[in-house]
């Protein structure tokens, strides 16, 4: 079959001539192509710069962070990024710590959700409860040789090779733990130290028992943030200073502001101290100053020396080094953001996200993200939280601004290869699509409709008026054709207008839906329409139009265990709807059984799904979240057991919108293809072809373009024969 979707966020805009050609290739196929991956694999694409700890090991400096842990290795310059990318790997990309044991055994604390081991490619979580991990809250781990010691917020853990063998408290201690909220351990072979939220516990080894002693004399704030070795003494940072050990008492050193430093760390014969925003101090002439230039960006969290006296920092930008004499921030590969609002594939594959209150556009294209906001782009991308970005073409994308006094509408075109800008006065910008006639629909959030065309730059504002629009706040405008459209509001429900193809509105025709007409919700999201159907996304459930007419709805009992709060639907080619929402994602097929996608049981990086994607061309389905974006290869084209089996894609061809090839699918073993008219005169021979070959150009025999219309591609293999109809559009 094939399914028109012209909505929210699709991978491409449909140009006019689709819509009057939609019936004619109804029995066609529309599947993506080839792409890298299997069917069912999941990619993640998550911001990991934004470090909380690092650690060095060998020739590899670890980094734990919001996104996953980074292995960088400075001599190759090579990163691996370790990720929650299926059930049964690492439990979470919510990391606070991470270290390395002998044996090659890595450790990744999370948190909240316990402790993970990975040991010769086999993952193991240690969680409370279930194990003697004290709490699922992993604050900080230091490591010596085989042993790993591991603080959480209930007192610590102490592993031997791959197991936990014992446990300490502020109860079992006596007291030699001070406080069960563990900051901060170093280590020896015969010695630990840990900051904790009241003091300093020491333990020392003794045989084979750990004996524990307070060690808080001359503390003045008992809230200690870190502890560290400088040459054979040990230093601390409580809340209100930076304080060395001296003959049993600490001594409080240097004047900082209170809760500046959160780490201490010494490196090639220095002393330096994690200080926030206010970068790197060095320990210098008896007083912390300056270490690290104003240059370097983010809050400084954590900092490790390699063996060749190296320091690193583990800071909200991303890793810093500092080699004695140069500072330099290490670029880890991925989005800068997070938090994606939208998705938009443009028919060329190239990704755009947008991040809300990020304030920038996100690209991925040829395998690398950049980041566009009001610096990088010398002030033609508003400062101000994004919620919309819309690609219909490679040469043109739009972002939609919102939710803050005086924001707007930026189109960023190309040009003869110039990035060129230009704003348009439209606020508070929720959703843009485009219709058939490639006229730009804007919802608005408290200014109704705008739109946009692109033959002489015409501009409208529509706005609520009784019998008309029922409201100024506009979730999402779903294009029928050119000169009728499906309209979702915030609170007031569904509109359908046709303007019979003026902008005159004294011949309009509208009609309203809400929950007394079987919508189910008049609260609404987001709205695709796909062939004769419309599915308006609300915040209890999907409801279903055919032409005008409701036809049902999908609630909480077909979603489950998913919520029925919408946030967003897509259509794929194979016509399968799917549906982001606040608990996962539901697929929901042209038959058979819905699919439902969630945290615990799929490669989703979060539960919160915000947006949907698809790229039909390569048949895989972005999901936008708070957390990062997940990619799941969703479908490709395998061989049919028959003749009848094979299809044509993408269907139709649009060689303007830069895919200007069809390639064959579903072909059980070689066949000849041949291209013919709808009058049944022969274009062109295209030879033996065979699965996944590029079959044809849009060219006739000659070479010449053939013209926008309906063709048959005929295909014979041995005795049996098949015709496949596609269409061109131009």
């Amino acid at each position: 079959m094939f399914a028109l979707s012209l909505g929210k966020r699709n991978a491409a805009i449909r140009a006019s001539a689709l819509v009057i050609l939609a019936a004619a290739v109804a029995a066609a196929v529309f599947l993506p192509g080839v792409c890298a991956g299997a069917v069912g694999d999941w990619t993640l694409h998550v911001n990991s710069s934004n470090l909380y700890f690092v650690f060095s090991s060998g020739n590899d400096v670890w980094s734990a962070s919001s996104g996953g842990a980074v292995r960088y290795s400075p001599g190759t310059g090579e990163f691996t990024k370790v990720l929650r990318d299926r059930p049964g790997t690492l439990v979470s990309n919510e990391l606070s710590c991470v270290a390395v044991t002998d044996g090659g055994r890595e450790w990744f604390g999370t948190r909240g959700l316990g402790l993970n081991l990975r040991e010769a490619g086999q993952w193991t979580l240690f969680t409370a409860g279930i194990t003697i991990l004290p709490s699922n809250q992993i604050n900080c781990l230091a490591s010596y040789g085989s042993t790993l010691w591991v603080g959480t917020t209930l007192g610590l853990a102490l592993v031997e090779g791959s197991s936990i063998v014992a446990t300490y408290n502020s109860i079992n201690t006596g007291g030699g733990i001070p406080n069960d909220v563990i900051n901060d351990i170093v280590a020896t072979d015969d010695t630990v130290w840990c900051a904790t939220s009241r003091g300093v516990g020491r333990g020392v080894k003794v045989g084979s028992t750990w004996n524990w002693t307070a060690v808080s004399s001359g503390l003045t704030n008992l809230l200690v943030l870190c502890v560290a070795f400088k040459d054979n003494s040990v230093w601390v940072a409580a809340g209100d200073g930076t304080y060395e050990l001296q003959g049993g008492t600490w001594v409080k050193m240097g004047s900082l502001p209170m809760w500046l430093v959160s780490d201490l760390q010494q490196a090639g014969g220095s002393f330096f101290a994690a200080a926030g925003d206010s970068g790197v101090l060095v320990w210098q002439g008896g007083d912390w100053v300056g270490a690290s230039p104003d240059g370097l960006s983010g809050r400084f969290r954590h900092l490790t020396s390699d063996g060749s006296g190296n320091l690193w920092c583990a800071a909200s930008s991303g890793l810093v080094q500092y080699d004695g004499s140069e500072w330099g921030p290490i670029t880890f590969p991925g989005p800068q953001v997070n938090y994606v609002e939208d998705l938009s594939i443009s028919p060329d594959g190239v990704v755009w996200a947008a991040t809300r209150s990020g304030a920038a556009a996100l690209k991925y294209e040829s395998g690398d993200w950049s980041r566009y906001d009001y610096t990088t782009t010398g002030g033609g991308f508003q400062d101000a939280w994004l919620f919309s970005v819309f690609a219909p073409d490679p040469g043109t994308v739009w972002f939609g601004h919102c939710c803050l006094e005086g924001t707007r509408v930026d189109r960023l075109t190309v040009p003869g290869g110039v990035e060129t800008w230009a704003a348009l006065p439209f606020v508070n910008c929720k959703d843009i699509t485009q219709d058939a006639s490639g006229m730009v629909w804007f919802s608005s959030d408290g200014h109704g409709i705008y739109t946009y065309d692109f033959s002489d730059g015409s501009t409208r504002n529509i706005l609520a008026s009784v019998g008309r629009l029922a409201s100024n706040s506009v979730e999402a405008v779903a294009p029928v054709s050119a000169s009728r459209r499906w309209v979702g509001h915030m609170v007031s429900g569904v509109d359908y207008w046709d303007d019979q193809g003026t902008v005159e509105e004294t011949d309009d025709r509208w009609k309203h839906f809400t929950t007394s007409d079987g919508l189910a919700s008049s609260s609404v999201t987001s709205m695709i329409v796909v062939g004769d159907k419309a599915y308006a996304g609300t915040l209890a459930g999907v409801s279903v139009f055919q032409d005008t007419l409701w036809l049902k709805n999908y609630t909480v009992s077909d979603l489950a265990p998913v919520s029925d709060e919408i946030n967003d639907i897509a259509a794929d080619a194979l016509g399968n709807i799917w549906v982001a929402t606040t608990t996962g994602v539901a697929k929901i097929p042209a038959s058979g059984d819905i699919t439902v996608y969630n945290y615990a049981t799929s490669g989703l990086v979060s539960d919160q799904v915000l947006c949907i994607a698809v790229d039909d061309a390569e048949g895989e389905v972005w999901f936008g979240t708070p957390s990062g974006m997940s990619v799941l290869k969703a479908w490709g084209p395998a061989a049919g057991k028959n003749l009848s089996d094979a299809y044509v894609y993408p269907n139709p061809l649009r060689p303007a919108s830069g895919v200007g090839v069809i390639r064959i699918a579903g072909l059980p073993s070689e066949a000849g293809a041949w291209v013919y008219d709808l009058g049944g005169r022969q274009l062109r021979s295209l030879g033996v072809v065979k699965n996944g070959d590029v079959l044809w150009d849009g060219t006739d025999s000659g070479g010449a373009p053939v013209p926008t219309g309906v063709y048959l591609i005929k295909l014979k293999a041995g005795s049996a024969a098949s015709l496949n109809k596609v269409a061109v559009i131009r």
